[in-house]
C-alpha cells in the first residue's frame, strides 16, 4: 500500500543522504590528507637541500683527508671508509624526503588526476631515481679508491720487506712476487697459467742451484 511505499522512498533517501555524508566526509578527510602531506613535502623539499651541502661538505672533508699522500696509510684508508659511511646515510635520510614528495604527489594525483599533478609525480619519482644514480656514482668513486689505497699500501709493505732480505731471499722474493702478478693478470684474462707456473719454477731452481753451487 501507500504507507509501504512511502516506508521504500524514506529508506532509500536515508540510504542516499549517508551515502553523500560519507562521501563528503571521506572527501574532505582526502582534501586534508593531501593538504598535509603538500605541506610535508615542501619542509622536506628545504631538508633535502639541507641535507644535500652538509653531506657533500662531510664527504668532500673526508675525501681530502684520503687523498692527501703526506698521512698515513691508515689515516687515508679510514677517511675512505668514513666516506662511505656518509655516502650510505646520505642516500637514507635525502630517500626519506623524497618518499615524503612522491607521497604527497601521489595523494594529489589521487585527488585529482590532472596532467599536472602527474607530471609532479613523475618529477619527484624520477628525483629519487636520480639520487640514487648521483650516490651509486659516489659509492663507485670511494670503492675504485679504497683497492687503490689497500694495493698501494700492500706493495710499499712488500718493497719495505724485500729491503730487509738477502742476496738470494731478494731475488727469489722478486721472482715470486712477478709469478704472483702475472698469475693474476693471466686469471683475470681468462688465460692458461701452466706454462706460466712451468716457467717460474724452472727459474726459481736455477736460482737455487746457482747459490747452491
Amino acid at each position: 500500500g501507500v504507507d509501504g511505499t512511502v516506508g521504500k522512498v524514506k529508506e532509500t533517501l536515508e540510504e542516499t543522504t549517508n551515502s553523500i555524508i560519507d562521501y563528503t566526509k571521506s572527501t574532505i578527510d582526502q582534501a586534508a590528507a593531501t593538504t598535509e602531506a603538500a605541506k610535508a613535502a615542501m619542509f622536506a623539499d628545504a631538508e633535502f637541500q639541507k641535507l644535500n651541502a652538509t653531506k657533500l661538505k662531510e664527504a668532500e672533508d673526508q675525501r681530502k683527508i684520503r687523498d692527501n699522500v703526506n698521512l698515513t696509510f691508515e689515516v687515508r684508508i679510514k677517511a675512505n671508509e668514513k666516506l662511505n659511511d656518509i655516502l650510505v646515510e646520505q642516500e637514507k635520510l635525502q630517500t626519506a624526503q623524497i618518499q615524503k614528495q612522491i607521497t604527497a604527489a601521489e595523494l594529489a594525483v589521487k585527488q585529482n588526476g590532472n596532467d599536472e599533478n602527474k607530471l609532479a609525480l613523475l618529477d619527484a619519482q624520477n628525483a629519487k631515481l636520480e639520487l640514487q644514480e648521483a650516490i651509486g656514482g659516489q659509492m663507485s668513486e670511494q670503492i675504485t679508491n679504497q683497492t687503490a689505497l689497500e694495493n698501494e699500501l700492500l706493495q710499499v709493505q712488500k718493497e719495505l720487506r724485500a729491503e730487509a732480505l738477502s742476496g738470494l731471499e731478494r731475488e727469489l722474493q722478486d721472482l715470486q712476487d712477478s709469478y704472483d702478478a702475472k698469475i693474476e693478470m693471466a686469471n683475470k684474462a681468462g688465460v692458461d697459467t701452466t706454462d706460466i707456473t712451468k716457467k717460474f719454477e724452472k727459474e726459481q731452481s736455477d736460482i737455487k742451484q746457482k747459490a747452491a753451487d
